[in-house]
């Protein structure tokens, strides 16, 4: 009976990927497999992830970029929903310094602001490296929802493609 176990497990692991391969998406993402990866991670103890994904074509002129929350199956938030110029409708802050680098990806829905962030701090103890999404409204407080582990893409590929947030405190020097 005990070497059973090993075997069903495998056989469960390997029908879950195949299923999310099944629906066309990356393994781990809510990205389609013909998009590229800009950020995605688990949130919410695992159980949905946040996703920015980007069409192949990818540049500050061509290509789409949008957000996607949920899960496999059951995708919650897609943001644009029209692809479109969707780059113009995301903004980038970035702050860097000696072992400091902060990055965020926001967007606006009515009065709600995501914020898709990935921060490194090792200047202080315990170092810090997290990454998560952000979601504010004014005049209340800031609800976040940390990455489990760091999630894989980079972001920093969006600096060249969306458009500075000149109102973000992050941005210390003008954007360009």
């Amino acid at each position: 009976m005990r070497s059973v176990v090993p075997v069903l497990v495998l056989a469960f692991v390997l029908l879950a990927s195949n299923a999310v391969l099944a629906i066309g998406l990356q393994r781990g993402t809510l990205c389609r497999v013909d998009e590229k990866v800009m950020f995605s991670c688990p949130v919410r103890n695992g159980t949905r992830l946040v996703s920015l994904c980007g069409s192949k074509d990818l540049t500050d002129k061509t290509g789409y970029l949008q957000y996607r929350f949920g899960r496999a199956r059951k995708i919650e938030l897609e943001f644009p929903t029209q692809r479109q110029g969707s780059q113009e409708m995301f903004r980038y802050a970035h702050y860097f310094r000696p072992q400091v680098d902060r990055f965020s990806v926001s967007f606006a829905i009515g009065d709600y602001t995501y914020t898709v962030f990935k921060n490194y701090e090792g200047d202080i103890e315990p170092k810090v490296n997290e990454a998560g999404v952000q979601l504010t409204l004014p005049g209340q407080v800031d609800h976040e929802l940390p990455c489990v582990g760091l999630g894989n893409g980079n972001l920093h590929e969006l600096e060249s493609i969306v458009p500075c947030d000149k109102d973000d405190a992050l941005n210390m020097a003008e954007c360009p």
